[in-house]
């Protein structure tokens, strides 16, 4: 009955031309079909949907939350078969980085203690290379064409695949189990001797790839999803001394952003010499005009924070600060128009979920003015644009 099911599938989508009745009666089919193999199978999630011009069902375990190890099985009627297919996303990767996506592939891979007969494993990934060229990975992968197939191979296949994927799905549970505090525990640690082009020499770039990726899974489980807003970001962190060349630098600090809202940052600084960790919010630099723009838009959100919070520090903005470092004998000119607000946290004795519940008190505070904001910036990029346009009619 499967491989009957499969292959009106196939007859219907080679011989009817595309419309939208035959898309009805393709969804029809691989509901039928979806119902007749899960009636082999208990605590798995069965989805079927159409995976670009495939017919696909996926399977995804009850017991373990993750939906990016998965088993598929995909019709291709233009080769007269199908695939059954372990699946890891690797979209998930794109905007966070490869280094982690690789090696959390070849563990998965490797883990793999006997291929079943006829599959391949990692048929489609050829190392970082393939970077834009695919959205999953395949763990495992056979195709069987429909002409030599039978409803016990198909099920005594997806048999093999699923004690695979149980097996991989305990693996996953430990390489999931990550720890922002102790990322940024080695940053303390290595930032104050590695600084020389941190994050980009080998091990700058590994505890900051894998510092990256332990916060969006964070925030992804946190929120059920990764806001678009997300932007985890070095080149745009803005921080409290980015105006003052080297201070941060010569003060084992280091920053980056987090969330980025037309201009507005909510960011995170690494205090290595004090073990403390800094959450602040600034504007981008390059969406301010002149600095008195700057700073009038910073008093007005200072203000409204100051109603709602009083659990977070202000600096003096408008003044210029002249701060001394005795360790090189050097003075600094501080400039602080682009800045907000913060609050620094000690980490010693916190664990992620206190680091999380600081975070979320903070980042209430950056949703609260982020309409002020954007009101404001909206206001003076038309005041400067009409200024500008008048400025070329005079």
């Amino acid at each position: 009955m499967i491989i009957e099911t499969i292959s009106s599938i196939i007859e219907l989508e080679n011989n009817c031309s595309p419309s939208l009745e035959l898309d009805t009666v393709l969804n029809e089919v691989l509901t039928i079909l979806k119902c007749e193999i899960k009636k082999s199978y208990v605590g798995f999630d069965f989805i079927n949907y159409f995976d670009g011009d495939y017919p696909t069902i996926e399977i995804i375990s009850k017991e373990i939350s993750t939906t990016d190890l998965y088993i598929k099985i995909t019709i291709d009627s233009t080769k007269n078969g199908y695939y059954i297919n372990l699946n890891h996303d690797w979209l998930k990767f794109k905007d966070i980085t490869k280094f982690v996506g690789e090696d959390i592939i070849h563990t998965l891979s490797e883990n793999i203690r006997k291929t079943p007969e006829g599959f391949k494993t990692l048929s489609n990934y050829y190392g970082s290379s393939s970077w834009d060229d695919i959205k999953e990975v395949y763990l495992l992968s056979r195709f069987f064409n429909i002409d030599h197939a039978s409803d016990f191979e198909l099920i005594n296949s997806i048999n093999e695949v699923l004690e695979i994927y149980i097996d991989l799905l305990i693996d996953y549970e430990s390489l999931e189990s990550y720890s922002i505090i102790e990322d940024i525990w080695e940053i303390f640690r290595l930032y104050p001797r590695e600084k020389e082009n941190f994050p980009y020499n080998p091990l700058g770039y590994e505890i900051i790839s894998y510092m990256k990726y332990d916060l969006y899974e964070t925030i992804r489980k946190r929120y059920n999803e990764l806001p678009d807003d997300l932007k985890v970001s070095i080149k745009r962190a803005n921080d409290e001394y980015v105006l003052s060349p080297d201070l941060s630098y010569n003060l084992n600090e280091f920053s980056t952003s987090i969330f980025y809202r037309d201009g507005l940052i909510l960011g995170m600084t690494f205090e290595c010499s004090d073990e403390t960790i800094k959450f602040y919010i600034s504007q981008d630099l390059d969406r301010i005009n002149s600095p008195q723009e700057g700073a009038k838009i910073g008093k007005t959100l200072i203000s409204a924070i100051g109603k709602i919070s009083s659990e977070v520090d202000f600096e003096e903005i408008e003044k210029t600060e002249i701060k001394h470092l005795v360790d090189n004998n050097k003075y600094y000119d501080i400039y602080r128009f682009h800045w907000i607000c913060s609050k620094r946290i000690k980490i010693e004795g916190l664990d992620d979920e206190d680091l999380i519940e600081e975070f979320d008190k903070f980042k209430s505070i950056y949703d609260k003015i982020t309409d002020d904001y954007k009101y404001l910036r909206s206001f003076y990029d038309e005041f400067e644009l009409n200024k500008n346009y008048s400025d070329k009619e005079e």
